[in-house]
């Protein structure tokens, strides 16, 4: 089977600087609704604290 090699070329630093921009807010969005799950089932991640903390 032949090698096949594709050579990508790097797009301006302006689209490079959005791209990042899109990355970042995107993880934002992540944490956002993780945090929300957090605080919508407390129950759960209480229980995953060691017992000593609930008495």
């Amino acid at each position: 089977m032949a090698e096949q090699r594709t050579v990508t070329v790097a797009p301006p630093e302006e689209e490079e600087e959005e791209e990042e921009e899109e990355f970042r807010s995107r993880i934002v969005q992540l944490l956002a609704s993780a945090r929300w799950c957090q605080l919508r089932s407390p129950i759960r991640w209480h229980s995953a604290l060691p017992s000593a903390s609930q008495g």
